[in-house]
């Protein structure tokens, strides 16, 4: 029997006459690992899962004294419960043998057993042990989940106080919305999509600048739409960076894919709109685009 994770290894402890040799021939013909030990070296194995059950002749039990087994049985992890396999003679079971008591997950078996019954005993601990193997990864992967969450979380926070730290230091303006501008026909979400990009894009144009400024702008035009425009301080544009008068959508940033003004020159072309711009005469640079009124 093989699965993936702990021991498959079935400990036979038997010390008295030929039985630790019959055991262990009905194991292997059955295909189950096993390994022949003493009632000691078998409670040493519990704990590091050395074993995946035991079958214990009830007379190994005066072996050890009840209290190293329940010593075991409570240093295991709270999500194992060892399989012990106890090989009982007929009319000699006790019940209220201290030893048993200790053992908590415990099968009787009297004693001349069947091969096939001894057989279907040790799968179903082996079965038993493989239930809760697998839950104890799950509750590993859970963990290790929710440690990556936490990280991820940290991770977060520690990025948007830096970056609010970032815009705490900056001087941004809103330009009051001039007369004439009422209201314009667009998607909010997407526009607000874009207005979030491009003041994005001008936060990191600022990085090392002595004067740092962001100006958001609105005005009517001669035709009934309205332009907003977006503005700052910082060094502007390359002159590789322009394209006639539509700027290039590919990013200056050492780490960056320039998706976000790509993602707003999609949206702008889906209301009739582009993304112009052009370099202030006092330096930095402004990025306008325009929409239809109503």
């Amino acid at each position: 029997m093989t699965r993936q994770g702990g021991s498959t290894v079935v400990a036979i402890v038997a010390p008295g006459g030929r039985d630790a040799a019959v055991i262990d021939g009905i194991l292997r013909s059955a295909g189950i690992e096993r390994s022949v030990e003493t009632m000691a070296s078998l409670l040493n194995g519990v704990v590091p899962a050395r074993f995946a059950a035991a079958l214990v002749a009830e007379e190994a039990l005066s072996d050890v004294p009840p209290a190293a087994i329940a010593q075991a049985v409570e240093a295991q992890p709270p999500w194992s419960d060892f399989p012990f396999v106890v090989l009982s003679r007929r009319g000699r079971s006790h019940p209220t043998n201290p030893a048993l008591q200790m053992m908590r997950n415990v099968t009787e078996v009297e004693r001349p057993v069947h091969p096939a019954t001894l057989l279907g005993t040790v799968r179903s601990a082996l079965r038993a042990r493989a239930r809760q193997e697998e839950t104890a990864a799950h509750l590993a992967a859970r963990q290790a989940a929710e440690a990556e969450l936490r990280a991820l979380t940290q991770s977060l926070e520690a990025r948007v106080a830096e970056r609010t730290a970032e815009l705490s230091i900056i001087n941004a303006q809103l330009h009051g919305i001039r007369p004439g501008v009422d209201q314009v026909l667009v998607e909010r979400v997407q526009i607000q999509q874009v207005l979030i990009n491009l003041i994005r894009n001008a936060v990191d144009a600022l990085e090392g600048c002595a004067t740092r400024t962001i100006i958001l702008a609105a005005a009517p035009c001669a035709d009934g739409r309205v332009e907003l425009s977006v503005s700052d301080t910082g060094p502007g544009f390359a002159p590789t960076a322009m394209a006639g008068e539509t700027v290039s959508v590919k990013t200056s940033k050492p780490d960056g894919l320039g998706i976000g003004l790509s993602i707003c020159r999609t949206i702008l072309e889906e209301h009739g709109s582009s993304l112009v711009a052009v370099n202030n005469p006092t330096g930095g640079a402004t990025i306008r685009f325009h929409l239809p009124g109503v």
